[in-house]
């Protein structure tokens, strides 16, 4: 797995080799003592480039977990290869790529990274981390409306830490109702068992 100090390392010599980066931010916020046997680290990415950018072609290293990528910015190309890259907009659960992921700039990239523990994305969206291995599913296409509801909201806030209370709020509002359904299982369980 590549570290935060990997990471970070990588993004600094990423933004030595780019010609048109005017501005780069990065920041890592470790997550709440409630979420921290689920979620690795959170961090937030801002690059304002001029028009000698557009264009470029980026390598993001790898540090093979699972993660909810929002984009604040403007929708930009993404993929694991360069000449299969998709549009990126909004909000992605992107599962453990086992290949570095490459982007094309379109202009102001601003988004928001969980970066979950492996195989902890399940109570948050009912969904197993093998399955996403190498792939990735629209917010919308795993929460249903709320997740487009979500997206907007995180666009609303001023601050990255606005955006980071909302978001631990949220995820732990899932944890809760994934405790509940799991209480509910087990007593329906439990009542089929005592009727056998």
């Amino acid at each position: 797995y590549f570290t935060l100090i990997q990471f970070t390392h990588a993004l600094l010599s990423l933004s030595h080799s780019l010609p048109g980066i005017e501005l780069m931010y990065f920041k890592a916020f470790r997550p709440s003592a409630a979420l921290e046997s689920y979620i690795r680290s959170y961090y937030y990415l801002q690059i304002d480039t001029d028009e000698k950018a557009m264009g470029q072609i980026t390598r993001y290293p790898t540090d093979g977990g699972p993660k909810l990528i929002i984009n604040l910015g403007d929708a930009f190309l993404a993929g694991d290869n360069e000449n299969n890259l998709k549009p990126f907009s909004g909000c992605r659960l992107i599962g453990s790529l086992s290949r570095q992921l490459i982007s094309k700039t379109g202009g102001r990239i601003a988004f928001l990274a969980i970066r979950f523990m492996p195989g902890k994305i399940a109570p948050f969206f009912n969904v197993r981390g093998s399955e996403l291995t190498d792939g990735s599913a629209a917010l919308d296409a795993l929460w249903g409306t709320y997740g487009k509801v979500f997206e907007q909201r995180l666009r609303n806030f001023d601050t990255i830490q606005q955006m980071l209370t909302f978001v631990e709020c949220v995820l732990l509002s899932q944890l809760e109702q994934q405790t509940l359904l799991d209480i509910e299982i087990t007593a329906a369980l439990d009542l089929i068992w005592q009727t056998n």
